[in-house]
């Protein structure tokens, strides 16, 4: 399942909601708990008393642990920040250092911080602050306790359509703008992520070839609806993988059933090159005799599911007959080639890309600087800008 399942199912709403409000309910937690450190109070209250400045900053490292991107900063009584812990991020903007308890987010160009502020009191007197401050990049897989789900990533703020606002009754003023996006990967995915069905796949053909058939629709239903797209190696390996169980079911079937499989799946296949885009990805012409891409793997294929025809699996089959196979191959597919010709400049001309010059409405030598006969290129220069 997990080889077929490249994505799971994207955070919804809620899910997303209740996992911000677990992760703001902890961080109130931590910072009541820092806020309300004897030691801490001791040591900001004191007046004409020697402290050692690393005895603060040992604390907050403390008190923030290992959680990811969390900087906790120590307040003095000025407004001034003595000590942080954690992280060690840069504080963030347009916050007041000082002041009741207070929720916020501050955004930056690459990332945002989800802030709380709790006092610091000594007697009843305001003797500094903790801010608790958790740092995420605006996209990520997880950010403030919401996960995306496997083959996504949460995208912060309101540039983007359809997002959500998520917030927590626990800290007011905190909302944030979330969208869930399927990551893609700014290079194709390596082929191994693959590798467990195509392994699938491939012992399917050569044991059980009923199986054969479910495993293979199972490795394409995963490279269609992956999160990014599939490396042409696994593709490849499906279209093979494809053709060679249809060709060993068709093995098993009676004459009749065999040829009505066969010829359902080259008319399938057909209608793909004619009609089927990228063209370069679903023509069976090979592109060079030493380097045959998309077209070898489609004449491969081809043949693997010809050769399952009883006619030709029934014995010995001899060069000849599999040289008569192969030209027949070769001859449709050059047919369905020419076909695809006026199709894709039907394409063309309805999507406007045509450029059409006029013909008989430029005088060439008119606005060539020289006479024709002693232009050069340099000559050419200015009228080219022009």
């Amino acid at each position: 399942m997990v080889a077929g399942w490249p994505a799971g199912g994207a955070g919804n709403r809620a899910e997303l909601a209740s996992q911000f409000d677990g992760h703001a309910r902890k961080m109130l937690s931590d910072g009541e708990k820092i806020a309300t450190e004897p030691k801490l109070i001791r040591l900001l209250g004191a007046a004409g008393e020697a402290v050692d400045p690393a005895v603060l900053f040992h604390a907050l490292d403390r008190s923030a642990g290992t959680i990811p991107g969390r900087t906790i900063y120590l307040v003095d009584d000025r407004g001034q920040i003595i000590a942080w812990g954690g992280e060690g991020s840069s504080f963030p903007h347009h916050v007041r250092p000082l002041g009741q308890r207070q929720w916020g987010v501050a955004w930056s160009a690459g990332s945002a911080d989800l802030w709380l502020r709790n006092p610091l009191l000594s007697e009843g007197r305001l003797v500094g602050a903790v801010i608790v401050s958790d740092r995420a990049p605006l996209r990520a897989r997880r950010a403030f306790g919401m996960s995306a789900g496997r083959g996504h990533e949460l995208a912060l703020g309101a540039n983007l359509e359809g997002y959500e606002v998520i917030g927590s009754s626990v800290a007011p003023g905190a909302v944030i703008p979330v969208t869930v996006m399927p990551v893609l990967p700014d290079h194709p995915p390596w082929v191994l992520q693959w590798l467990g069905w195509l392994a699938l796949a491939v012992l399917a053909v050569l044991l059980e070839p009923g199986a054969a058939v479910v495993a293979t629709a199972l490795g394409t239903w995963s490279l269609l609806l992956a999160p990014g797209p599939a490396p042409g190696m696994a593709l490849g390996v499906a279209v093979i993988v494809a053709g060679a169980s249809v060709g060993r079911v068709a093995g098993r079937l009676s004459s009749a059933r065999a040829g009505v499989l066969v010829f359902g799946v080259l008319t399938v296949a057909s209608l793909l090159a004619v009609f089927g885009q990228p063209s370069l990805k679903t023509s069976w012409l090979p592109e060079h005799l030493l380097t045959p891409g998309w077209g070898g793997v489609w004449m491969v294929a081809l043949a693997l599911m010809v050769s399952g025809l009883p006619a030709l699996s029934g014995g010995p089959v001899s060069l000849e007959r599999r040289l008569k196979a192969a030209v027949l191959l070769a001859l449709l597919g050059l047919i369905l080639q020419v076909i695809r010709v006026p199709v894709e400049l039907s394409r063309l001309g309805e999507a406007g890309e045509f450029v059409a010059l006029p013909r008989g409405q430029i005088d060439i030598a008119g606005i060539l600087p020289v006479p024709p006969e002693e232009c050069r290129l340099t000559d050419l220069a200015p009228v080219l800008a022009e």
